[in-house]
């Protein structure tokens, strides 16, 4: 089983005139949010997003909750993703979202990757897209749809990616069971 909480990636990146090569080392550390590239810190996405965000005017504990629980709804689409969710073991609150995200994944087809770490090794920074598929990026949330940001965060992943033409989605599921898909291109 693939250790999603950290991830080393070597990519063999070839200069432009194609005569020199060299390994680029990138670690993607999601316990710790320290993320570095050839031994050098690089900010993420969301790292860089969070600093937009202003959630002062929320209790802090019903924010501490929405924050475990999203957390605990992208473990939980992991475990489903490697068929190894159990329905019975979710947070209450989570399993009608999980019953969601199963009505609208068991669609989904050309995947080309699932919440695998990626970095621009121009620009220095990197995220982990929850998925790619041939012609687009999807992001889903266990919150309302948030347009300046959830467009932010999937330009910055198809910037990545280096693909002008990639459609980009924000697939926003509900505590009830609900699901939202919001076009985030600009």
């Amino acid at each position: 089983m693939m250790d999603f909480n950290k991830m080393l990636l070597n990519c063999n990146t070839i200069k432009s005139d194609r005569t020199l090569s060299h390994k680029m080392t990138f670690i993607y550390d999601e316990e710790t949010r320290n993320h570095t590239l050839n031994g050098k810190h690089i900010p993420s996405v969301s790292q860089v997003i969070d600093t937009l965000t202003d959630f002062s005017g929320i209790d802090p504990e019903i924010l501490q909750r929405k924050t475990e629980l999203g957390t605990e709804f992208h473990k939980a689409v992991e475990l489903y993703l490697q068929d190894d969710l159990h329905m019975d073991s979710l947070d209450p609150d989570l399993v009608k979202p999980m019953e969601a995200f199963n009505m609208w994944y068991v669609h989904t087809r050309n995947i080309v990757n699932i919440e695998q770490p990626i970095y621009h090794k121009t620009l220095k920074y990197c995220g982990k897209p929850d998925l790619v598929v041939e012609t687009a990026i999807f992001d889903w949330k266990l919150r309302k749809y948030m347009p300046f940001i959830d467009r932010l965060k999937l330009e910055a992943y198809r910037h990545i990616i280096s693909r002008k033409k990639m459609a980009l989605w924000t697939v926003c599921f509900a505590l009830d069971g609900k699901i939202s898909i919001h076009n985030s291109c600009h």
